[in-house]
């Protein structure tokens, strides 16, 4: 039996593939690009083996469709492909959608707008709930407004969300999950702070810099000092990163569309760290 499994929310597809496994009582191996082995080996028969759930992870590109199709299709063992983006105008893309042979799922992650929702479900399942109050803190913690610095909104990485998750209502002893425990324990996360700090470094302002350190670590929540400077430094270590391309491309005339399309970034992040690194040199 054959699944085509697409989209970027890896949180939930990994759970669909645990249940796939739980419900045909399937051993489930995994296998990417780089690691799978030949097709005929997969389709082999196995008299000692377990039933399988074999996941092919962003593979589909180096599978012989018309050689394999139809025997993956037919196969006693389960195959899934579990591909992060499908261009849906491919030919291929087209027919395995169609085909009525092929189990096919989206899963995409849930915007900013739909998070509150994907939260108040992921706690349903464990029985519990959030206040509103609770509900807005955790996501401003989570995932600041960016806008001030030329950023969109990161994505949810939902992998930490659901691991703040179950450490909020492990704590609430699974009742409604409170604006005290968010305070308590969920640290705001860095980049927010950082672009400040590097906005007082490019201005060589030491006032500033010194009182942005000290809010720093006393808005940080958990671990010791050094800790937080350890995460500080890694935080600041990437936008420094950032400003070095800049400089780098700039002394080389590279456009901005190039630096865009290597780096993956926003026109608005390109623009906030060409304007920082003016302040800067590369020796």
């Amino acid at each position: 039996m054959l699944y085509l499994l697409y989209g970027l929310d890896g949180f939930t597809k990994k759970e669909y593939f645990e249940k796939l496994a739980e419900t045909n009582s399937a051993e489930l191996l995994s296998y990417g690009s780089n690691t799978l082995p030949s097709i005929d080996e997969l389709l082999a028969p196995n008299l000692f083996a377990k039933h399988t759930v074999y996941i092919l992870q962003n593979c589909l590109s180096s599978i012989d469709t018309e050689k394999y199709l139809e025997k993956l299709k037919e196969s006693n063992n389960l195959f899934v492909l579990a591909e992060d983006k499908l261009d849906k105008r491919t030919k291929l893309s087209a027919s395995l959608l169609k085909d009525k042979n092929i189990q096919s799922v989206s899963f995409n992650a849930p915007s900013l707008h739909e998070l509150p929702k994907w939260i108040k479900n992921r706690l349903e399942k464990i029985s519990t709930s959030i206040e509103p109050e609770a509900l807005s803190e955790l996501l401003s913690r989570i995932i600041p407004d960016q806008s001030r610095f030329g950023f969109e909104s990161q994505e949810p990485d939902l992998w930490q969300l659901n691991s703040e998750l179950n450490k909020l209502a492990t704590f609430c002893e699974n009742k409604a999950i409170t604006l005290e425990a968010v305070k308590q324990l969920t640290p705001q996360t860095v980049p927010t702070i950082v672009w400040d700090i590097i906005n007082a470094v490019s201005g060589k302002n030491h006032t500033e810099l010194a009182i942005l350190l000290e809010q720093y670590l006393q808005d940080q929540s958990g671990g010791d000092d050094k800790a937080k400077i350890i995460q500080l430094n890694s935080a600041l270590a990437e936008q420094f990163r950032g400003i070095a391309i800049s400089l780098d491309a700039t002394q080389n005339n590279i456009p901005d569309l190039e630096v865009l399309k290597v780096t993956g970034w926003k026109q608005g992040r390109l623009f906030m760290v060409n304007k920082n690194a003016k302040s800067f040199n590369l020796k």
